[in-house]
């Protein structure tokens, strides 16, 4: 009874997905966390992209480089990398080819591009996904079901 009551003034002063992420540090439940490394120069598209996805399940880092990707990928762990596909310096598919010379983690590539040429060549990478990026927020919720999706193939490859 002494749990519910706490969850429940738990639930009452914050959001319900929150009390998820109070509950799973208090518990050291966190193994289902899906750890994402997100990259975007367009600032604006990386606040929106954390915004909407930093939750109980999924846990989003930011950077604006394909190369700073690289440093962070080299220090900590992740379960999935989501990149734009048009950045100075590297593309998306290009980080996406350096990344696949030492890992096999999803990749997804997010892009305001709608090219049928760039999405083949992305798959011919390695991508795991091709997603355009739209204005409506329900998208955010078919971006983060395709991470789950990526996640949850590389771990299991018989659940595809």
């Amino acid at each position: 009874m002494i749990i519910v009551n706490y969850l429940l003034s738990l639930l009452l002063a914050t959001s319900s997905t929150r009390v998820v992420d109070i509950v799973q540090k208090r518990t050291g439940n966190t193994k289902n966390i899906i750890h994402v490394l997100f990259i975007d120069d367009e600032k604006n598209d990386a606040e929106l992209v954390h915004l909407n996805l930093d939750n109980a399940s999924l846990k989003v880092t930011t950077t604006s480089t394909p190369s700073e990707a690289l440093e962070l990928l080299t220090h900590q762990s992740f379960d999935c990398v989501v990149s734009d596909y048009k950045m100075p310096g590297m593309s998306g598919i290009e980080l996406c080819r350096e990344i696949r010379k030492t890992s096999n983690i999803p990749f997804i590539i997010y892009t305001g591009w709608e090219s049928e040429k760039v999405a083949k060549a992305a798959l011919a990478a390695g991508v795991d996904y091709y997603i355009r990026k739209q204005e409506n927020l329900a998208h955010y919720q078919n971006l983060a079901k395709s991470i789950e999706h990526a996640v949850e193939n590389r771990r299991d490859p018989s659940s595809i």
